[in-house]
């Protein structure tokens, strides 16, 4: 979002509200209702500070580049974008229109998975403590795996990843990734509690996607070896 100019100077845009509260589907919302919620928002999703990202940034770039990647000198990753969450800021001099900020080669793509090479991939044990898995085993897991989707096959895949983050080929991405994800769907109880009754009431969404959970990638997290999960 580009700063306004004005002749008494250039004034910075009003702060964007959440990336969740840009979607098409909160249109209509009363203007009460929606700062309550970017609020709860804003609360739900501290954690990580600026210096720790401004670290880990750096890290991933020059892990980036050193995997192939071209990066503008005057880009970096922040954790001060607007509508909160890590991405990508200017740090230096102005960066002119039309001008390439990425080139990401496929090798550095996380991309989902196709069961035979996720299970082969990380699968075998926990926090990388890899273990033969017979045959049977993996026509079981590779049923399990060849029901979900792309996108489910993909976070499946980052989650093993970062079961084994220690040993990951991408573990500089992963730890850039926020430790939690402020969206209405996964506040804490007592905060979507306060949407009940609103038009951003996700009660029945998220009672969708846990059943979803529960009945599709805990039997695989089982098979992993976890045991248990956590969730508000």
């Amino acid at each position: 979002q580009p700063a306004e100019a004005t002749e008494a100077g250039t004034r910075s845009p009003p702060p964007a509200p959440p990336l969740w509260a840009q979607n098409g589907i909160f249109s209509g919302i009363d203007g009460r209702t929606m700062a309550a919620a970017a609020a709860i928002s804003s609360e739900e999703g501290r954690g990580r500070n600026e210096s720790y990202f401004h670290k880990s940034g750096s890290d991933l770039v020059k892990w980036a580049r050193g995997r192939g990647a071209w990066v503008h000198a005057n880009v970096g990753v922040s954790n001060g974008c607007a509508g909160g969450g890590p991405g990508l800021r200017n740090f230096g001099e102005k960066i002119n229109c039309g001008e390439i900020l990425l080139r990401i080669p496929p090798s550095l793509f996380l991309t989902p998975a196709h069961p035979p090479h996720l299970i082969k991939l990380r699968w075998g044990g926990v926090n990388g403590d890899e273990k033969e898995i017979d045959g049977d085993e993996e026509a079981r897991l590779s049923r399990l795996l060849g029901d979900l989707g792309g996108w489910e096959r993909l976070a499946l895949r980052l989650m093993a990843e970062e079961c084994s983050v220690a040993s990951s080929p991408w573990a500089p991405y992963l730890r850039c990734l926020p430790s939690t994800y402020p969206l209405p769907i996964s506040w804490k109880a007592k905060h979507r509690q306060a949407l009940k009754g609103t038009s951003i009431d996700v009660g029945a969404e998220r009672a969708i996607i846990v059943s979803f959970f529960k009945s599709r990638i805990l039997p695989l997290l089982k098979r992993k070896g976890v045991t248990s999960t956590q969730g508000g």
